[in-house]
C-alpha cells in the first residue's frame, strides 16, 4: 500500500476529516465575530449612562488638588427631573470637598429655560422632556486666589484668565464658596454639551 502523504489527504475524495477541520475555522471565525459584536453593543449600551451627581463628584476629586487644572467627566444623561446640588457632589467625592466649597452653573445650557440653578449656585435641575446627553467639566482653586485683587479679583477675570473660553466666570459669580468665610477651596462644575 502507498504511503499517503499531508497533500493527498486534503485532496481525499472522502474529505471526511478536512471537513470536521474547516467546520473548527468556522467555529473558531464564529467566536471572533461574536466577541467583536458584543464589545461594539457593550460599548454603546454604557456610554451616556453615568450619573451626573456621581461623575460630577468623580471629576472634582479627580482634580481637585491640583489648582486650575480643568477636568471632564464621562458623557451623562439628563432625564427629566435630574438634579444636581453641592451635597450630591461632595457625598460622591467621599467627603474630601465640603458642599460649601462647590458651586455648580448650566454652562452651556444657562440660556435655556428648562436648566435653573439656584442663586447661590448649590443646585442645578433639568426639567425638559427629552434626555440631554451632556459632560460635566470642573475646576477647583483656593478662595484666596481667585479673589485676590493683586492676581485676578474676581471670578469673572480669573476664569478668563485660567481657563479661557472653556469654562465663563459669568456663570459663576454668585457662587456662594466665594463669600463663605468657611470655604478653603472653591469648586465649579459646569454642564458642556457633547
Amino acid at each position: 500500500m502507498a504511503k499517503k502523504n499531508f497533500s493527498h489527504f486534503l485532496t481525499d475524495r472522502k474529505g471526511q476529516e478536512f471537513s470536521v477541520f474547516k467546520l473548527l475555522i468556522s467555529a473558531v471565525i464564529a467566536v471572533v465575530i461574536l466577541g467583536l459584536l458584543l464589545s461594539i453593543v457593550n460599548s454603546i449600551i454604557i456610554t451616556g449612562q453615568g450619573d451626573p451627581a456621581e461623575e460630577a463628584g468623580k471629576t472634582v476629586k479627580a482634580i481637585m488638588r491640583e489648582n486650575s487644572r480643568l477636568g471632564s467627566s464621562n458623557e451623562v444623561t439628563f432625564k427629566k427631573g435630574t438634579t444636581i446640588n453641592n451635597r450630591n457632589i461632595s457625598g460622591a467625592t467621599g467627603g474630601v470637598i465640603q458642599s460649601n466649597e462647590v458651586c455648580i452653573s448650566a454652562g452651556d445650557f444657562k440660556e435655556n429655560a428648562n436648566w435653573t440653578v439656584n442663586d447661590s449656585g448649590t443646585l442645578l435641575e433639568y426639567t425638559g422632556s427629552d434626555d440631554i446627553k451632556a459632560k460635566l467639566v470642573a475646576a477647583c482653586d483656593s478662595v484666596a486666589v481667585i479673589t485676590d485683587s493683586s492676581q485676578y479679583g474676581d471670578v469673572v477675570t480669573y476664569m478668563s484668565e485660567v481657563f479661557g473660553s472653556s469654562l465663563s466666570g459669568d456663570d459663576f459669580q454668585e457662587c456662594g464658596c466665594l463669600e463663605d468665610t468657611g470655604a478653603n477651596r472653591c469648586c465649579f462644575v459646569a454642564v458642556k454639551r457633547t
